[in-house]
């Protein structure tokens, strides 16, 4: 006999919510059961929360569900599956569970997936409500991590078991002497490959259940949540760059837990972490997925949204609170590409330019840095001018228009990367030869361009060059080129390329360190959280006032219009530390480009002045 489909009845308001119990089986091959029991959340019994990651969203798995075909993910039925294995009241102590974690066929669950209406747009909406009020002292939080954990078990051991009576995995592991260790590289590679931090859904969750109610199964292994963060920590002061993401991830987590409920005022700060090494599959979850770490204020600003709102329409409001009740005009400096040349939509286009855009993103991609050290002097304060403010679709401020760009090179890609090198630099050397400085052509090339190239290059040690770097980099660049231009035509002068001795950029072609040349191409590139190239790049450009500059990224194609374009205004905003690009469109209206990395603009005399200068109100659409 075929099964029928599941269909979800509603819940009754006003708070009413579906949580679900396992049903035992007797092979661990048989199908998952579950069944639905209703409650409100004003008289929840004791409940589990399972925070897991989702994996494929593709809903291709069968469970039983009140006795109906439910379809889930992969993942989920991996989970229940593991949770199932806990019913058993006779626990192998060789097996592990000899922790606090007690499930029976009694146990209530709440799991999203199936608590949930996913389906229901409505339904999902009023749920977010309902995500703060669900951590009460009534909830306990799961997270499962990974079927098999197996050089874990290392530490977990008869040697834990002697000395904690247990073989929780406890503090003391005498983390200090584990690099030593065989099993050190694997412990790492499995902390960092539990993408399940990842999930901006399991900040909220982890931030918002009690420490003491968190628990995480590691294959056969239960950890409680402090002694698993505290664990991480440690690791991550012993680990390598390649998976500190994973671990910043976890830490502000153990941060986090200590402010909530967050301000208003932290709303850019959260958001822009929400951004950074986290993964959602639903865009719209960049907000909504931290909204429950919030106060009742900031949760009724987005009283009208929800799943049946876009992404952009959600982003505006985020918008609108951060100027408001944040930290002003600062969220304009983690804009990381131009708008509309690089959406795959132009319905983002219907939406107003200072509204930020929540996107996945790398700290590679700020250009606002520690390392910079060019924070631009203050302007005059909302104590003479107004604060910005939102008028229907305008973002009205006050600025100081600094300066017009007047060169702008195309977005730096892999193909076209040595020649814009080279045709910025003796674009350059053009430009100077008509100005009074006695430098020579090299240098002051050097002088105006090296802070943009190795703005973000760390090094280990003291020994490293800038200017050596510069001059063998541009060597190896032109040597690259003669070699091309002799195998297509054959046609060059023997012993020179562009008027330099081709024995003199041998010499100079040693320079440096050549293996950091592909560093400063990767840090021109945008990438996803793959590290994969996104096909986008930063652009170049000169002002009127003689200085250099670099902006946000766009479409890197051979056809594709430069991110920062002849014409756009540097626009200095007061309490913003670094410039922005603004482009006119008219009526004495700008669109917002993004912020830009200009090196030493910070020390004109006109900015120096500014203080004392007026500004002018600026009309950004």
């Amino acid at each position: 006999m075929t099964m029928k489909r599941f269909k979800y009845q509603p819940i009754l308001p006003p708070d009413e919510i579906r949580m679900l119990e396992i049903i035992s089986a007797e092979a661990a091959s048989d199908p998952i059961q579950v069944r639905l029991i209703y409650r409100p959340l004003s008289h929840m019994p004791h409940c589990i929360a399972l925070s897991y990651e989702w994996g494929s969203p593709t809903r291709d798995f069968d469970i039983i569900c009140d006795d109906k075909i439910l379809k889930v993910t992969e993942n989920l039925v991996t989970a229940l599956r593991r949770l199932r294995t806990f019913h058993s009241q006779h626990v192998d102590p060789d097996m592990g569970g000899g922790g606090n974690l007690r499930i029976t066929e009694q146990t209530l669950f709440w799991i999203d997936a199936i608590s949930i209406n996913q389906e229901d747009l409505d339904e999902r909406s009023q749920q977010l409500g309902e995500e703060r009020e669900g951590t009460s002292d009534a909830w306990e939080l799961l997270q499962p991590l990974s079927e098999q954990v197996d050089n874990f078990q290392a530490y977990a051991n008869d040697d834990n078991r002697e000395r904690y009576e247990s073989t929780i995995i406890c503090p003391g592991l005498m983390l200090k002497d584990l690099p030593q260790h065989p099993a050190w590289e694997d412990i790492l590679d499995i902390f960092a490959s539990r993408t399940v931090f990842s999930r901006l859904w399991t900040l909220q969750e982890t931030c918002l259940a009690p420490r003491s109610q968190i628990s995480l199964l590691c294959g056969s292994n239960e950890m409680p949540w402090d002694t698993f963060s505290n664990t991480a920590s440690m690791l991550w002061r012993f680990g390598e760059n390649k998976r500190s993401g994973i671990f910043m991830n976890i830490l502000t987590r153990r941060l986090l837990q200590k402010e909530i409920p967050l301000p208003k005022k932290d709303l850019q700060d959260v958001l822009l972490m929400a951004g950074m090494h986290v993964l959602v599959t639903d865009q719209r979850d960049r907000v909504f997925g931290v909204l429950g770490m919030f106060g009742d204020d900031m949760r009724a600003a987005f009283e009208q949204m929800g799943y049946h709102n876009s992404p952009a329409e959600i982003f505006r409001v985020a918008s609108e609170v951060m100027v408001n009740h944040g930290k002003g005009l600062e969220y304009l400096l983690c804009v990381p590409a131009v708008r509309g040349q690089t959406s795959t939509s132009n319905s983002t286009l219907d939406y107003p330019s200072w509204v930020w855009m929540l996107e996945y993103w790398r700290t590679e991609d700020h250009l606002h840095h520690s390392e910079m050290n060019n924070k631009l002097p203050a302007l005059p304060r909302e104590e003479k001018y107004p604060k910005p403010v939102i008028q229907c679709d305008e973002l009205l401020c006050h600025g100081l228009i600094f300066d017009t760009v007047t060169v702008a090179a195309p977005n730096i890609s892999p193909e076209n990367f040595d020649g814009m090198l080279l045709n910025m630099h003796f674009l350059h050397d053009i430009m100077v030869e008509h100005s009074s400085s006695t430098k020579s052509p090299p240098e002051r090339t050097f002088a105006r361009l090296r802070s943009i190239y190795f703005r973000m290059v760390v090094t280990l040690d003291a020994v490293f060059d800038p200017v050596e770097q510069y001059k063998g980099w541009i060597a190896r660049v032109m040597l690259r080129e003669w070699e091309r231009s002799a195998t297509i035509d054959g046609i060059f002068e023997p012993d020179f390329w562009r008027g330099v001795k081709l024995s003199v950029l041998a010499e100079q072609a040693v320079l440096g360190r050549p293996h950091l040349d592909g560093s400063l191409l990767h840090k021109m590139l945008r990438h996803d959280q793959d590290e994969n190239l996104t096909g986008e790049g930063r652009n170049v450009f000169i002002t009127s006032r003689g200085y250099y500059g670099v902006g946000v990224f766009g479409p890197n194609l051979a056809s594709s219009e430069s991110a920062v374009q002849i014409d756009d205004r540097i626009v200095v905003l007061p309490g913003v530390e670094q410039p922005v690009v603004l482009r006119p469109v008219g009526n004495s209206k700008y669109r917002l480009v993004g912020p830009a990395f200009i090196p030493e603009i910070e020390m004109d005399e006109l900015l120096q002045q500014g203080a004392e200068r007026p500004l002018e109100l600026i009309h950004i659409v």
